[in-house]
């Protein structure tokens, strides 16, 4: 018995420890919603049901087969009726809060990874909040360092996005930089005790770039007079960082900076794909 008790506390501390309310767990047979009353998506082990608004402003429902596979560092949502209709799954938790984000290809996409987020929330005591919580990125002020790629036809690709949204271009910078830093201000006046980061290369077209590019593994963040560092987990799937214990909640600026990294197979370039808040109130 006291085995087995020294055994349940390690295993404790390792999920508990450096400051994560973290899970990727998918769950099965819920309905998650939307932020708009009319979406949500039930995914369960071999298919998923999802609702939307049609054109005529009434409820569509759609079933389809489907299986989730884990290739190339990331967990799959794959529909088995419909050609090349998959996505990306990133979940996290946050105390009631269960987020769910299907991260898909989309060539009308103005980001030039063509990425696109659907994103979606399951919790309980919908009498607790006034607004749909959800996950919301960033507005970028500037960054000291990002890096600037230019591609075959003369054009240049600036890795410093605009909002820290998947769905935009993703923040990357040069391994070698001296000051791996990015400035950030909530595009609303919610206040916010918890940052989420997803980490590396998410491109659903080219899921290898996120192994050959360097991603974040000790960050520091800093808002206000506080600062406080977080070692992030090797995984694109969100990591819940939590800014205070002490249920102290913030709504001015952060900075977020890159102190070490987990080596890219390929390139030496640091990416961070999002970075969010929730909004809720």
């Amino acid at each position: 018995m006291k085995i087995q008790t020294k055994i349940f506390v390690i295993i404790l501390c390792f999920i508990c420890g450096n400051n994560f309310l973290f899970s990727q767990d998918i769950k099965y047979g819920y309905s998650y919603q939307y932020p708009s009353e009319y979406g949500s998506i039930i995914i369960n082990r071999d298919s998923y049901t999802k609702k939307s608004l049609s054109e005529k402003h009434d409820i569509k429902t759609e079933t389809y087969k489907s299986k989730i596979t884990k290739s190339n560092n990331f967990t799959w949502l794959e529909n088995l009726e419909q050609l090349n209709e998959k996505y990306i799954i990133l979940t996290c938790s946050i105390k009631d809060l269960n987020f769910l984000t299907l991260v898909c290809e989309r060539k009308t996409s103005k980001n030039y990874f063509k990425n696109s987020e659907i994103y979606y929330n399951y919790y309980d005591n919908h009498s607790k909040y006034k607004s749909m919580p959800w996950l919301r990125g960033f507005d970028v002020i500037k960054a000291d360092s990002f890096l600037i790629e230019k591609l075959k036809d003369g054009t240049e690709l600036k890795y410093l996005p605009e909002y820290t949204w998947i769905s935009m271009m993703p923040w990357a910078t040069k391994g070698d930089a001296d000051k791996k830093k990015i400035y950030l201000e909530p595009n609303s006046a919610i206040t916010y005790n918890t940052i989420v980061i997803a980490n590396g290369f998410i491109c659903v077209e080219k899921p290898y770039l996120y192994e050959q590019n360097a991603r974040a593994k000790k960050i520091r963040v800093t808002w206000g007079n506080n600062s406080k560092d977080f070692e992030l987990q090797d995984t694109p799937n969100f990591q819940p960082l939590v800014l205070s214990d002490e249920e102290d909640f913030y709504k001015g600026q952060l900075q977020l900076e890159v102190l070490e990294v987990y080596d890219g197979s390929k390139y030496s370039d640091v990416v961070i794909s999002g970075i969010y808040f929730v909004e809720c109130n």
